[in-house]
């Protein structure tokens, strides 16, 4: 499971990975959402247009708070919408492995 916070400050995002499950496998894991939006794992968490980077192999920086900068605050919010949708349904893959729903919880916190 992936649990990730996110934040947006105007045209700014702000992400951390809290939780990352053992099937993430460090330097060596991605999925691509249906929406485009690519998860993986190479070094440390980065927030780039169209792909989350979570925990990789330089665990010093697994709890860091990273930024992402957009031209405005519509393409940050919709690129939020995006980023949510996609750990949403990354969780919900693993749910359809597992069958087992009290397992799943995603926790996302959004400030304006």
């Amino acid at each position: 499971m992936l649990k990730i916070k996110f934040w947006r400050i105007e045209n700014v995002l702000l992400m951390q990975v809290l939780e990352q499950g053992n099937e993430i496998k460090r330097e060596n894991f991605k999925f691509c959402a249906s929406n485009g939006i690519e998860v993986k794992s190479l070094c440390r968490p980065e927030l780039i247009p169209d792909i989350i980077y979570v925990r990789g192999c330089e665990e010093e920086y697994d709890d860091n708070i990273v930024p992402c900068e957009y031209s405005n605050a519509e393409e940050a919010k919709a690129m939020l919408a995006r980023y949510i949708e996609a750990v949403k349904e990354y969780n919900t893959s693993l749910l359809r492995k597992s069958n087992d729903k009290d397992d799943i919880e995603i926790e996302t916190v959004i400030a304006e």
